[in-house]
């Protein structure tokens, strides 16, 4: 996800206990694309801040092969 997204969904779903995803995503691996974010706080967040390119390869080699794209973040040029 996007920096503003993260931003956006870090603020409500660690907390949530009625949200539809928030049992999806607060104990899955998340990673923020910014080159701005400095920290995240949420559980199991990591931020990649270098080449877009070259971080998506290195969640595909060291994955399960799943990788899901929530909003707030563009791979295209």
């Amino acid at each position: 996800m996007g920096g503003a997204a993260y931003e956006s969904m870090a603020a409500v779903l660690p907390t949530a206990t009625d949200h539809p995803v928030a049992y999806i995503l607060n104990p899955a691996r998340k990673v923020v694309f910014s080159r701005t974010l400095k920290t995240a706080d949420w559980a199991n967040t990591a931020i990649a801040a270098g080449d877009t390119a070259e971080e998506i390869d290195k969640l595909r080699r060291g994955g399960d092969g799943h990788i899901v794209v929530w909003g707030g973040v563009s791979f295209w040029r």
